[in-house]
């Protein structure tokens, strides 16, 4: 997103969204297993009908991603 503004810009903004459009939430795997279980417990108790759409992502060190691309810049 982009803003321009005449006024003193901000580091974030807050964006209005329809919280029934979220179908996926990956959490980056750089956050402990603890944290990510007590996060996704929460969110669960919040949107239940997200039950098993919230992963820790994998693509973090994961080989079989790195090597396909190191394999094809060869």
């Amino acid at each position: 997103i982009i803003a321009l503004s005449d006024e003193l810009q901000k580091n974030t903004f807050d964006i209005q969204i329809d919280l029934n459009v979220i179908r996926k939430i990956t959490l980056s795997n750089k956050i402990p297993e603890s944290v990510f279980e007590s996060t996704k417990e929460l969110l669960l108790q919040i949107f239940p009908e997200l039950k098993n759409k919230i992963s820790h992502s994998t693509l973090y060190e994961n080989f079989n991603w790195i090597n396909h691309f190191n394999s094809n810049a060869k």
